[in-house]
């Protein structure tokens, strides 16, 4: 389980890095000495006390993280044991996913929490998150960026691609996915995927991975940073325009072999969830266009009947749910001090309508 005064240390102590080249140069010139001092003592400091998230402001909620960190990607395994997600560092209250981002797995009975570990694959720098799971939960599809030495000795090229990995054995198999992939088939060997249509078009459809066959299914007109969400029965495809929690917007939804493209479907919503038996969807809201979402809500398949899980409670910051494979579980992510967040779950009344 990692602490989290290691992960703050790792996360701000930039300055130690910092400090270290201007040491160099001072050992030169004999200047700055004192800055290095003050930079180094501030780290020190850092690393000993970082931020702690807090309680969740309702009570019978659980809290699964504890770490200065930013956690996005939140995604239940369908065989219930683990959640994965993406783990950001955060340096001056800004998460820094871009290059410094990993993938973890989470316990969601105790949140215990283990990084995937890339070393096996390369003594490369190897990034990636989640892109989701195999339909029987024994398969993670991930998406990579390895950076890669060139000749000169001092670039690096950045290498992406997909990665299956298998947590029960800690092994990672390669995958012929192209192009943007956003589930996969009720086998394994298809995935849906964005491609080109070879003109100016973009066609979502079902990929082989055994032979390499495209399936074409939809033509769409332009795709949005998502995320994204394939119904259980690959019927829809929901789309959310939620890179971050202000621009959380609309959430729309396609027919899986129509051309009409997407279509609204929910206002002033984001990171969309569907239940295991896709009657239901858990949905990050808000009220106001220029503030983070405050509310988690279930509706209905078709975005009807919407009903806070909170009741007319309003907490700032809430994101990225996720339900448990029976559904009487929801993880999400909650805003934290400088730039963190924390993952909590929180049970779903079996006797409350939703």
């Amino acid at each position: 389980m990692a602490l989290s005064g290691s992960y703050y240390a790792r996360s701000e102590c930039a300055l130690r890095r910092f400090a270290t080249g201007i040491r160099r140069l001072a050992s030169h010139t004999g200047l700055l000495v004192p800055v290095v001092f003050i930079l180094a003592a501030a780290c020190t400091s850092l690393s000993s006390a970082p931020p702690t998230p807090a309680p969740f402001p309702i009570s019978g909620v659980r809290q699964l993280s504890y770490e200065y960190a930013h956690f996005q990607d939140l995604m239940w395994s369908p065989a219930g044991d683990l959640i994965a997600a993406t783990r950001c560092p955060v340096f001056s209250s800004q998460p820094l996913c871009f290059q410094n981002e990993e993938t973890v797995l989470i316990e969601p009975t105790d949140g215990s929490l283990q990084a995937i570990d890339f070393s096996p694959l390369s003594s490369n720098q190897i990034t990636g998150y989640p892109v989701f799971w195999a339909p029987n939960g024994e398969k993670l599809v991930l998406y990579v960026r390895e950076q890669v030495p060139q000749q000169d000795g001092e670039s690096f090229e950045d290498q992406y691609r997909y990665l299956v990995y298998t947590p029960s054995t800690a092994t990672f198999d390669e995958i012929a996915l192209t192009g943007i992939a956003v589930g996969m088939g009720p086998a394994e060997s298809e995935a849906l995927i964005f491609r080109s249509d070879g003109t100016d078009g973009i066609s979502l459809g079902w990929l082989n991975l055994d032979t390499g066959k495209f399936q074409g299914e939809s033509a769409v007109v332009e795709l949005s940073e998502g995320p994204y969400a394939l119904s259980p029965n690959y019927k829809f495809l929901l789309q959310g325009d939620s890179s971050d929690n202000i621009r959380c917007r609309d959430i729309n939804s396609l027919s899986i072999g129509s051309d009409s493209g997407f279509q609204p479907l929910i206002s002033l919503g984001c990171y969309p969830a569907w239940s295991q038996d896709g009657s239901k969807l858990a949905y990050a809201a808000k009220g106001d266009p220029d503030f983070a979402p405050n509310r988690l809500l279930i509706a209905n398949a078709d975005g009807s009947g919407s009903v806070s899980i909170f009741g007319e409670e309003r907490i700032a910051d809430l994101a990225y749910p996720t339900w448990s494979p029976q559904g009487s579980f929801i993880a999400f992510t909650k805003g934290g001090p400088s730039g963190s967040n924390a993952i909590y779950v929180t049970e779903i009344p079996s006797g409350k309508e939703y």
